[in-house]
């Protein structure tokens, strides 16, 4: 039987910023904590889920001193439920800064409302629908 991991965290600084959540679970096979760098390292099968919002990537990485939290898989997913924020992407990698962004990079693509974007790199602001991307 495979061993889950469940750990929730709290990352206000960066989820709640956004308004999408103050509170995520995140499951995985292995969690490891890296005191040098002050990382949360989550790695094979990697789900997390929020009120609003599901991640599936193959490992995820929390920074705590940058308040960024990375994810990567081949590739990893972003679903959001949030009714007023309704939108679906993936990438190779992506990144959620405290300042609201989130990037997806690496083969990525977006739907969000009518639009359906597809290009190396995408930037978009869940709680404003702002977004650039760069080819």
């Amino acid at each position: 039987m495979r061993k889950i991991l469940i750990f929730s965290i709290f990352i206000c600084s960066i989820l709640n910023a956004s308004k999408l959540t103050n509170e995520i679970h995140v499951k995985s096979d292995l969690i490891q904590f890296n005191q040098r760098d002050n990382l949360i390292i989550f790695s094979n099968n990697v789900e997390i889920n929020s009120n609003h919002l599901t991640i599936i990537a193959d490992e995820a990485k929390y920074d705590n001193e940058k308040e960024v939290i990375t994810v990567k898989g081949i590739p990893s997913t972003i679903d959001s439920y949030n009714q007023k924020n309704k939108f679906r992407g993936k990438a190779k990698e992506i990144i959620f800064y405290s300042d609201e962004e989130v990037h997806l990079i690496g083969d990525a693509s977006l739907k969000y409302e009518n639009i359906s974007i597809s290009s190396k790199t995408i930037i978009f602001n869940p709680l404003t629908g702002d977004f650039k991307s760069n080819k």
